[in-house]
């Protein structure tokens, strides 16, 4: 079974706006994520039943998002598919493409799987996570504390 975590507001909009990089973290981005914090309650509600209202423009719920982000309506469709992604479940991937900015290889030597192996040891599953547990998880990592698989 995978493990799920759950977020603060914070984290959530960090892992929603990570979703729509593709391959950059916004979890330092703290301009972008205040910018964003406000949509919560909003982006909480995107499920697979109203995913298609958010595409179309000028549906209640596309109109509701752009009221509170102006943006364009592609901005609006990747914001609501990358919530989508974010409501099934946050999971040590997303963990460990959050912290991939501060724990890249070069700086922690482990490659993405073994990050999230990590995670998952250090994390209970279902714990609540909020930044300065992300910021004491990677004090962990790069102080070489890295878990011996071979004691678990």
């Amino acid at each position: 079974m995978t493990s799920r975590y759950k977020l603060s507001d914070e984290l959530y909009i960090a892992r929603i706006l990570t979703g729509m990089f593709y391959i950059h973290s916004a979890l330092d981005e703290l301009e972008l994520i205040e910018k964003h914090i406000h949509l919560v309650e909003i982006l909480k509600r995107v499920s697979e039943e109203n995913i298609d209202q958010y595409k179309r423009k000028d549906t209640d719920l596309e109109k509701e998002l752009y009221v509170n982000m102006p943006k364009s309506i592609g901005y609006i469709i990747d914001l609501a598919i990358s919530a989508l992604h974010a409501n099934g479940g946050i999971t040590s991937y997303d963990l460990a493409n959050l912290l991939s900015s501060r724990l890249h290889y070069t700086k922690s030597e482990l490659f993405l799987h073994e990050l999230q192996r990590e995670i998952e040891l250090y994390f209970k599953h279902n714990q609540f996570i909020v930044r300065k547990d992300l910021d004491r998880f990677c004090v962990f990592i790069l102080q070489g504390k890295k878990t011996d698989v071979t004691e678990v």
